[in-house]
């Protein structure tokens, strides 16, 4: 059986929102709180990538290159790990559904893909992706040469990609990925988190 680990990133300044996204809350639940049962879904080995404001008894995994965005976080987290496939969940994406973090996690354990990850017509989600250990030296090799951005290493490796038809088919629309980068985003997605 395919051994699986799961982080919550939660790095970044939070420029655009002006606050940490992490510690937002909703209906008595933090961003990260949410992020994390998310995450449980495809492991129970939970880890944090970044500096949560709050306190947690979950490990914090810190970045090998500080202040080069996401791409740090996973290759943080895949030099840290010890699973073969390691789901990682920006905090700012509360929408996720659990049936969906098990279907991503079960199409990466039956490939040999590097990543598993959405890709719809809106564009890349690689925050809410499956990445095998063996992509932390690609990430890494990246980060080195000054190139901070996770898609054009896509390219690169053998992926699996579940596009907007096949997420339709099981029921997901791209309004699952919903991201909180601003305060009206916040403003906004705080009545569908109650009705959560």
């Amino acid at each position: 059986m395919t051994s699986v680990a799961a982080f919550v990133l939660v790095g970044g300044k939070s420029s655009r929102m002006g606050q940490d996204k992490s510690a937002l809350e909703a209906n008595g639940r933090t961003l990260l709180e949410r992020a994390v049962q998310i995450a449980q879904a495809a492991s129970k080995d939970v880890r944090l990538l970044g500096n949560p404001a709050q306190k947690t008894r979950l490990t914090v995994v810190p970045d090998r290159f500080p202040g080069c965005g996401p791409l740090a976080g996973i290759d943080a987290a895949l030099a840290a790990t010890e699973a073969e496939l390691n789901f990682i969940l920006s905090v700012d994406t509360p929408f996720v559904p659990l049936e969906f973090v098990r279907y991503l996690v079960d199409r990466a354990c039956a490939g040999e893909a590097l990543v598993t990850y959405p890709r719809l017509v809106s564009g890349y989600q690689p925050l809410c992706a499956v990445y095998r250990k063996q992509f932390g030296p690609i990430a890494e090799a990246a980060l080195r040469d000054g190139q901070y951005k996770i898609d054009p290493l896509f390219s690169r490796v053998a992926t699996c990609i579940l596009d907007d038809m096949e997420l339709r088919k099981l029921g997901f629309g791209d309004e699952i990925f919903d991201n909180l980068n601003t305060l009206e985003d916040w403003e906004r997605a705080q009545n569908r988190l109650r009705s959560a």
